[in-house]
């Protein structure tokens, strides 16, 4: 595995820090979600690599998604209230959770010695039938 994450870590920042909320997580009733980290590359830029594909590697089919942007600070976890107005727009839209979330951090800025990252956050969705 050292060596998947070097070679990923390797051609930063055609890679990206990405995270990856399951979907029972968004539907319990918890206030922090747990998650987990990763390197991401967009489909269309893995021809311009040689990166192995192994069981370290997992593909994560394209979605239509409700997405957006929320900021995060170091200290905190991602919470439920920072996602809210995503599942209540899900809910009054009559569409449904379909995967797990997605997101990625789009920039981190570090302001009186405290970092806060901006977070895109993408929330897999279809029509309830």
């Amino acid at each position: 595995m050292k060596g998947t994450v070097n070679a990923w870590m390797n051609i930063l920042p055609c890679t990206f820090y990405s995270f990856k909320i399951e979907s029972k997580e968004i539907l319990s009733e918890k206030n922090s979600f747990e998650y987990s980290w990763g390197l991401a590359i967009c489909e269309d830029e893995m021809h311009n690599f040689d990166l192995e594909i192994n069981e370290n590697v997992e593909y994560i089919c394209p979605k239509i998604c409700i997405s957006s942007v929320v900021l995060s600070s170091e200290e905190e976890y991602i919470m439920r209230d920072s996602l809210q107005f995503m599942v209540d727009y899900i809910k009054e839209n009559q569409y449904v959770i379909t995967g797990d979330i997605i997101g990625k951090i789009i920039f981190t800025e570090r302001i009186s010695g405290k970092s806060k990252s901006y977070l895109e956050v993408n929330i897999p969705i279809e029509l309830d039938k």
